[in-house]
């Protein structure tokens, strides 16, 4: 099975009263707008869900995504040429 055919279950994030929840998980997306990786969420709060994407295709040699505070997530990227390591916080709802 190649890479582009997989779904990943990243992780779920609950706020302490438990009444809001988001579920993130990375996919391949393979449309005429966009062809590559994303990192998507699907969150409920307040009764209401809201899904959430963010593109994935980077020139990094090394990326990462990890979890980050409530509604947010650090994306690592690594450029071998450069020596270069980026990190920023990303906003999802």
């Amino acid at each position: 099975m190649k890479f582009e055919d997989k779904f990943d279950y990243a992780y779920m994030l609950k706020n302490s009263a438990a009444n809001s929840y988001a579920v993130y998980y990375s996919n391949y997306e393979r449309s005429k707008a966009y062809k590559g990786g994303t990192f998507n969420s699907i969150s409920f709060f307040e009764n209401n869900f809201s899904i959430d994407k963010i593109n994935t295709k980077t020139d990094a040699t090394f990326s990462a995504i990890l979890p980050a505070a409530q509604g947010q997530v650090l994306l690592l990227d690594y450029y071998k040429k450069d020596k270069r390591l980026d990190v920023h916080f990303e906003k999802m709802n």
